[in-house]
């Protein structure tokens, strides 16, 4: 004996024996057995790891004891915990002991190891002498010791591995009935709750049935082995789901019966079935019957028995297989994966009823959320059609589950399943997924069925009644404030607002559709351009559910074709260079889009029509004489007869969703054409800019993002640019409906939208937009709609007009403003200097010269009276007019040709035209020669306005004088003071009175102006008043009557009860009459709060407001002022 194994000695002597005096196991002596048995474990746990790490003498030293308690007791009398500590004393001992035990030895411990397993029969091994289940895990742990192959394990030199073989051949010898004892037992504690039980007890049946049960006895034990797995697979106590890592083994369990019981090649060797590939095969099938052959008492394969064991494994795997699709676990999936691969490739012919239920997995899982899983899944599939001996009927079977997916796929659509619906879908997609990865067949069965010879115009039908759309009803877009946006560039994230499905109310299962159409699309290539020609035919004949449903097929289609969709960041080209027919076929996309666009209005009336003969169609029922009772209406035909009352807006949804399927045609057509789509644009950006202007969101926002994504192909830095460089184009498209053969209502917020998109550089253009709208105003001026639209466009151009000025000149604006503000300041100063001097001179006496009379005298030369007039005036006349830009020019057109229309009808037309001489004002106020004609002309119609019934007309009447006191107060000081401010109390004592009968005003506070409410027409007009008047304050002179009475007027606006804005802007109005005449504003103020005089009094709360005021021109009027 070495040293090592001496020492070892020295430490186990202590306790084997003591373990062997108390081996007769009483109440007295299990304390102290199970004691030096813990002993005995922790001592041979750290020194049994390496092989024959303990002498045979040894193991025989520690296993003497052990024998003693087994041998002086009955296994059933043996506790559980010190059983427990036996087998896995034994089980560390078989680490080393396998290579040298005996045979008997080796029988001996497989039968006490299994008799601690339960078993079905009672009378063998009752519910009430059962043993625990840490127990049974150490008994199956010893077990798996006894029986496996242990030159498995790493670093086996070659020369062990022979003894291992005769070992193992050894452990063959193992009786049937005690193989299948052992089998049972096995398969009843995998039922258990305890996972490490579970999973040890699977993979030692896996173990059994592999090396001892063989090809032989596993037709004896599969149904039973496959019955129990079933329900273990089937259900988990207190959950819904079985364990990842409990189905995986449970399928490994399964997969193992399955090869080894009815695999191809053992029933073909056995005979159990014959591959007839030619005619020599059949001839000696016939003469050579089949002849079972195998050792006796098992069960024998023949055809017979292939049959109907075909049959029963067909059932259970339709019980197995569907709930496991599904499953949440990876562990779970990848077992489900490898499950199905190897059946498949192992069980090809023996289960050809099958293979369509083996496959539906793999494809399903082909599309998984988990990368690993779906790699797993395409790499096993294409491992199985890469097989010569399996290809062939797999691929049939593929085809067949192709052609009864889509058959079932309208009625999965109208089924309200989501999970049926995305596992069908799923499996189209991956059909297509593996064509992408080099499976020939497959591509070409679906280039067949998209193909002339498809048959699209007999399956397409019920497809697309199935698939009704609609507006989902929270979507992303862009809000029409950010329009301005568009201008600086297409950005990377363009968003396409989806489509809802109406019966698929899962977003997965819409999306998984959808990329079902893409994937063929992308697999059928230029052949699929056949089906989406035939739905965008179909689709051209009107609007309705069906034709919707058509374009979208049509635009996914055409996706998949191109390699690009739709509303996707940061896509690859997928397709380098696209084929000749592709490009021909978008550019007959394109015009066939306009011209669908340009019959739009023949179109509605069209569809209008149609509906109703729809309807009148559906009314038309068949006559039919029942005799007998009545008969009564089922419940499921409770809705057929049913109409909706809200036709009209549902063709109008879907002539909504029609138009923005026809907007992602157009995308997709430039993104197939790129900056050949360029020559396309006069036909399409009408479509793309109308959507724009729609008042329906979705459309709106899919036409902003259509716009984007013609930018982006198209090669264009931003919309802007696009619009600019293709101007004509689209200026000539909104010309063509405005003409009365193609009058359309909504062409000038095309045009508005237009000049907003296009942006500043739209003033080069202008004059060519205002010749238009001048145009179309001279030809529908009688028409209100239509000029609306007009003004809006050319208000929209003075604006641009205004911006571009204020963006050149900024400098010349500014010291303009500082010299108005300069002049304000120096004025009060200059005028006392002048009445001074004026005063010296009225002291001095006057001087009189005697003048001599020399009667009268022409004083020009005879005959030149006309021409020196002329001379006189001509120059700076032409001087006046020769100072006039372009843009000063048009923007003179336009206010001339707007004055006219301040009278129209149209409160709206008034307001904008109102609006329009307001942005011109800022234009032309250094050419006052011009403009101060216009404006006395149109004075009369301006001070008409402030009488208008609408009250945002008199707002804008407002606006333009706060801009003319601005830019030419000059010319407004007596028109403000005599024309404007009478009008204005006027219009206050008016609303004061129309706001006591209002019923949101306080009736605590009677004497207070205003409705504590920013959103109410009286608190509107108060807030242009006050602007108008406080601007008018600060620029013009008024004289003293009218000044005093605007500080009385005001006076209630400082009401502290009154709205904060409304007393923001009354405060900033005394403010600056303080910079005319502070004394007067100090009177009014003080004489209001104090009371005195009487005539002052003012019952409003005022006084916090009066500080305020008093306070900020403290420093600017001299001493503080004293509100007390």
């Amino acid at each position: 004996m070495d040293t090592e194994s001496k020492g070892i000695f020295d430490t186990l002597k202590p306790i084997c024996v003591p373990l062997l005096k108390n081996s007769r196991l009483t109440p007295e002596t299990i304390p102290n057995a199970a004691n030096l048995l813990t002993d005995l474990l922790q001592v041979l746990k750290p020194i049994s790891t390496p092989r024959l790490a303990l002498p045979e003498g040894l193991i025989h030293y520690i296993f003497f004891p052990i024998s003693g308690i087994i041998r002086q007791n009955d296994s059933t009398t043996i506790p559980d915990h010190i059983m427990e500590r036996i087998l896995d004393i034994i089980t560390i001992l078989l680490q080393s002991w396998w290579w040298i035990i005996e045979p008997a030895m080796r029988r001996t411990l497989v039968n006490f190891s299994s008799r601690c397993l339960p078993s079905g029969d009672r009378s063998v091994n009752g519910t009430e002498n059962q043993r625990h289940e840490e127990t049974q895990l150490a008994a199956i742990r010893c077990l798996w010791e006894i029986l496996r192959d242990h030159s498995l394990d790493d670093g086996t030199p070659e020369e062990d591995k022979i003894i291992a073989a005769q070992k193992i051949l050894e452990a063959k010898a193992i009786s049937p009935p005690q193989l299948v004892f052992i089998l049972s037992s096995l398969l009843l504690t995998s039922a258990s709750d305890n996972f490490n039980l579970q999973i040890t007890s699977l993979k030692c049946i896996q173990l059994l049935l592999d090396t001892y049960c063989g090809e032989d006895l596993t037709p004896t034990v599969m149904p039973g082995v496959i019955s129990s797995l079933t329900r273990l697979l089937s259900r988990r106590q207190g959950r819904p789901r079985q364990r990842g890592d409990t189905v995986r083994e449970c399928l490994r369990t399964v997969q193992n019966v399955i090869v080894l019981g009815i695999g191809d090649e053992v029933c073909m060797r056995q005979g159990a079935i014959r591959i007839i590939g030619t005619l020599d095969d059949y001839a000696e099938i016939s003469s050579t019957p089949a002849t079972p052959s195998g050792p006796p008492g098992v069960v024998q394969r023949t055809p017979s028995w292939l049959s109907a064991t075909s049959i029963q494994l067909h059932n259970a795997l339709n019980v197995i297989i569907p709930p496991l699709v599904d499953h949440p676990t990876p562990a779970a999936l990848e077992g489900l994966i490898d499950f199905c691969s190897v059946v498949l490739s192992a069980a090809s012919e023996t289960l050809q009823r099958s293979q369509t239920l083996l496959l539906l997995p793999l494809l399903i899982l082909m599309l998984h959320s988990l990368p690993s899983i779906a790699d797993l899944s395409r790499r096993r599939m294409t491992d199985i059609l890469a097989n010569p001996s399996s290809n062939a009927p797999i691929l049939e079977s593929l085809k067949k589950a192709i052609n009864s997916t889509i058959s079932g796929l309208p009625q999965l659509l109208l089924s309200n399943q989501n999970e049926r619906l995305t596992n069908g879908v799923k499996i189209l997609t991956a059909v297509a997924v593996l064509s992408l990865h080099g499976v020939d067949g497959i591509s070409k069965s679906i280039s067949h069925i998209l193909g002339p010879n498809g048959g699209i115009e007999k399956w397409g039908w019920n497809l697309l009644e199935g698939l009704e759309l609609g507006t989902p009803n929270v979507f992303y877009t862009t809000p029409d404030a950010d329009v301005f946006l568009l201008q600086s560039g297409p950005s990377d994230n363009i968003t396409f607002p989806y489509f809802h499905m109406k019966h698929v109310p899962d977003s997965g299962a819409q999306a998984t559709v959808a990329n079902f159409f893409r994937s063929w699309g992308a697999t059928a290539g230029d052949e699929a351009l056949f089906s989406v020609e035939w739905l965008v035919s179909y689709a051209s004949k009107g609007s309705n559910t069906t034709e919707v449903s058509a374009l979208w097929c049509a635009s996914r289609l055409l996706e998949g074709i191109c390699g690009q969709t739709l509303g996707e960041t940061n896509q690859k080209k997928r397709i380098e260079s696209y084929s000749t027919r592709l490009k021909q076929h978008a550019r007959w996309l394109s015009k066939l889009i306009s011209s669908l666009w340009e019959q739009g209005h023949e179109t509605e009336d069209g569809n209008i029509g149609g509906h109703a003969r729809h309807e009148e169609r559906d009314g038309n029922q068949l006559v039919e004489h029942v005799k007998g009772l009545q008969q009564i209406e089922k419940l499921l035909d409770l809705g057929k007869k049913a109409k909706p009352s809200n036709q009209a807006a549902l063709r109008e949804q879907q002539r909504v969703l029609y138009r923005a399927l026809s907007l992602h045609l157009l995308a997709l057509s430039s993104s197939i054409l790129e900056n050949r789509f360029s020559a396309m644009l006069l036909q399409t950006l009408y479509p793309i800019l109308h959507s724009f202007v729609s008042t329906d969101s979705f459309l709106s926002a899919t036409a902003q993002s259509t716009l984007l994504h013609v930018t982006q192909a198209s090669g264009y830095a931003s919309p802007a640019n696009l619009l600019l460089s293709n101007f004509d184009y689209a200026l000539g498209s909104v010309s063509r409906h405005l003409t009365r053969q193609r009058l359309d209502m909504h062409a000038p917020k095309v045009l508005v939208i237009l000049i907003r998109l296009v942006g500043k550089s739209v003033v080069d253009r202008a004059a060519d937009v205002v010749e238009e709208c001048f145009d179309r105003l001279d030809d529908y001026h009688g028409y209100r709609v239509i000029v609306e639209g007009l003004v809006e466009v050319l208000l929209e151009v003075v604006k641009e007009l205004e911006r571009e000025e204020i963006v050149t000149a900024p400098q010349d604006i500014s010291s303009r403003r500082e010299d108005l503000e300069r002049e304000r300041y120096q004025k009060p100063r200059a005028d006392l200097l002048e009445f001074c001097e004026w005063l010296e001179n009225t002291k001095k006496p006057a001087a009189t010269e005697e003048k001599e009379d020399f009667g009268p005298f022409p004083r020009r030369t005879w005959g030149e009276e006309g021409e020196t007039d002329a001379k006189d005036a001509s120059p700076e006349t032409k001087d006046e007019e020769s100072k006039l830009s372009p843009t000063q020019a048009l923007v003179q057109q336009i206010v001339d040709k707007a004055i006219y229309f301040l009278t129209h009808s149209s409160p709206l037309i008034r307001a904008r035209i109102l609006s329009v001489l307001t942005s011109s004002i800022s234009t032309l106020s250094n050419t006052k020669s011009t403009l101060l004609p216009s404006i006395h002309t149109a004075w009369p119609f301006i001070l008409n306005r402030f009488k208008d019934p609408e009250p945002f007309v008199v707002t804008e009447a407002a606006e333009l004088i706060t801009a003319l006191v601005e830019h030419v107060g000059g010319f407004m000081d007596i028109k403000v003071w005599d024309d404007i401010w009478p009008n204005f109390v006027h219009l206050i004592s008016r609303l004061e009175k129309a706001d006591k009968q209002y019923a949101l005003t306080r009736r605590d506070h009677p004497n207070m102006l205003g409705i504590p409410s920013a959103y109410t027409t009286s608190h509107r007009l108060y807030r242009a008043i006050l602007r108008t008047t406080s601007h008018s304050v600060s620029v013009l002179v008024a004289k003293d009557k009218v000044f005093w009475e605007v500080l009385l007027v005001c006076r209630r606006f400082l009401n502290k009860h009154g709205h904060e804005e409304l007393q923001k802007l009354a405060r900033d109005l005394y403010i600056e009459a303080a910079m005319k005449n502070a004394d007067a504003v100090w009177l009014a103020l003080k004489g209001s709060v104090d009371g005195e005089p009487s005539f002052l009094d003012l019952a409003d709360d005022i006084r916090q407001n009066v500080e305020l005021i008093f306070t900020s021109i403290d420093g600017k009027v001299g001493e503080p002022i004293n509100v007390k």
